[in-house]
């Protein structure tokens, strides 16, 4: 009999036990949609922030509402400025540091080969390369101060 009723026990703790986690289930659940279903909503927000940008209109009924989503849209594409600016100085180090390393191939190469031949076929090489890489710098510096001038409209 008492190994019939220890098994009645154990039966019911485990049932108990199947009810708890049953529940805790259904709570996290319940906070999964939650958060899929505010996930929706800011997949929503963002789409019409996107659409707003470039349509240039203004998002929302409220005049205050329009003034934050115009801050907002103002705010992302400074933010994106700076970050293409960044990129501009990064690809701006690039040009440097293959300017240098044609420099010392130059100057390896001018080592290498007669003094006459080397200073003479490096000095024409070298002034177009030098040309070529004045003009890349002009270009990168009138990206970034047309990006820097947006920033400040």
């Amino acid at each position: 009999m008492s190994e019939s009723l220890a098994a009645d026990e154990i039966v019911a703790e485990l049932r108990n036990d199947i009810r708890e986690q049953n529940q805790q289930l259904d709570e996290a659940y319940a906070e999964i949609d939650a958060k899929d279903k505010l996930l929706k909503e800011k997949d929503k927000e963002i789409a019409e922030l996107k659409k707003a940008a470039a349509t240039a209109q203004p998002v929302g009924g409220g005049s205050a509402g329009e003034s934050l989503t115009g801050d907002q849209i103002v705010e992302e594409l400074r933010n994106d400025i700076r970050e293409q600016n960044q990129q501009l100085d990064e690809a701006y180090a690039e040009i440097d540091a293959k300017a240098k390393e044609i420099a010392d191939l130059k100057k390896q190469l001018a080592a290498g080969s007669t003094a006459g031949a080397g200073a003479g076929g490096g000095s024409g090489s070298s002034a177009a390369d030098a040309e070529e890489i004045k003009k890349l710098k002009e270009q990168v510096a009138k990206l970034k101060a047309a990006m820097n001038a947006l920033l400040d409209a």
